[in-house]
């Protein structure tokens, strides 16, 4: 395995395994939190996910040997790696403006009180 492979789960898999952790405990007290705070957490928190695992796969899993097949699989179709690269971009501007609304959510929640 690569070493920035390496690298990248040391810190990346105990990060997401906090993460899942994080949303089952906003899932559980989402009665007693502000529902549109919830939902645009929630709305983070998928981007984010989606964001990890669609870098991990473009990015990270091209240096792999024991990948190769799979990802020159993925590359030899003709939809796969145009999906890949536009959500790329997208999942950025999608963590982006996530967290800007879930900014403005709570600037508005302080300021109303």
């Amino acid at each position: 395995m690569v070493i920035d492979n390496v690298i990248f789960l040391s810190y990346g898999l105990p990060c997401l395994i906090t993460y899942i952790i994080v949303l089952v405990s906003i899932s559980t007290l989402r009665k007693e939190l502000s529902s549109g705070f919830v939902a645009l957490f929630m709305l983070d928190a998928v981007v984010n996910l989606l964001t990890y695992f669609n870098t991990w796969i473009t990015l990270r899993l091209r240096s792999e040997t024991w990948f190769a097949p799979l990802y020159h699989a993925f590359n030899d179709s003709i939809f796969i790696p145009y999906l890949q690269n536009f959500l790329t971009g997208y999942f950025y501007y999608g963590q982006n403006l996530a967290s800007f609304l879930l900014s403005l959510d709570r600037f508005v929640a302080i300021s109303c009180t």
